[in-house]
């Protein structure tokens, strides 16, 4: 939530990814689940993933424990998306 010169974020990412990684190691993935869960502005809202040969396009459910994002689908089934780039679609409750 904050804005960074490209020199204070190259500080200060190392620093973050080093922190995060102790975490990890020390407690596993679970504190870091909870604190996506507290940042994700866009969880309860309707996405678009796209991924190396599809599209997928459906509301951000959960992060789940193994790290997927899961999405409802339109057709009402859920699916875990491992990696790929997501964007928020038109606003939504």
């Amino acid at each position: 939530g904050r804005t960074l010169r490209p020199e204070a974020a190259a500080v200060e990412l190392p620093a973050a990814l080093d922190r995060w990684t102790a975490i990890w190691l020390e407690q596993g993935f679970a504190p870091i689940r909870a604190a996506w869960r507290d940042r994700a502005r866009d969880l309860g809202r309707d996405v678009i993933a796209r991924l190396p040969n599809e599209t997928v396009a459906g509301r951000a459910l959960d992060l789940a424990p193994d790290g997927s994002l899961v999405l409802a689908l339109p057709d009402g089934r859920e699916r875990r998306i491992a990696a790929g780039d997501v964007f928020p679609l038109a606003r939504s409750a």
